[in-house]
């Protein structure tokens, strides 16, 4: 089985903390992360992999939960 490795990064200029996601931690077999500098751009990007990708369209409360698995 072939495993497709996904990166995301969207930032500005700047030293900004980046927000991550990673697929797995939402019960994915996956190893996308997402990068961004805000969780509302993380759960876009996450939004827009889970529907390209696997194939399902996050609600708002999934996007809820999906949002407690974004670090620092």
């Amino acid at each position: 089985k072939t495993r497709q490795v996904w990166s995301l990064n969207f930032h500005t200029e700047g030293e900004t903390k980046m927000k991550t996601l990673k697929c797995s931690d939402v019960g994915f077999d996956c190893t996308a992360v997402v990068n961004a500098e805000t969780v509302e751009e993380v759960l876009a990007q996450a939004a827009a992999h889970a529907q390209q990708v696997h194939g399902v369209a996050v609600t708002a409360e999934m996007a809820e939960e999906i949002a407690k698995k974004i670090s620092e």
